[in-house]
């Protein structure tokens, strides 16, 4: 989360495990909102320890260095991957 972020931004986390970078995101991974706002409880393990190249895909940090990619990637470039990923 970075000051000034907008309203539906959130926070995820960085953990360091046996020498590997992974990333958390415990709030898509507890479930998700329908279209009429109802909260659904669903784990997803997609978003528990997430490697850094499958969480950039819908997630983009305000520091490039919380990518923990070896590549950082533009926000432009990371728009344009959102994209062509529809």
């Amino acid at each position: 989360w970075a000051r000034g972020a907008r309203k539906d931004a959130h926070a995820w986390s960085a953990v360091q495990l046996e020498g590997s970078w992974y990333l958390v995101d415990v709030t898509w991974a507890s479930g998700h909102v329908t279209d009429s706002g109802r909260f659904v409880h669903c784990l997803s393990m997609e978003y528990w320890c997430a490697k850094p190249e499958e969480l950039i895909r819908t997630h983009f940090p305000s520091a490039k260095k919380w990518q923990l990619l070896p590549n950082p990637i533009s926000k432009a470039e990371w728009e344009r991957m959102k994209s062509s990923s529809r």
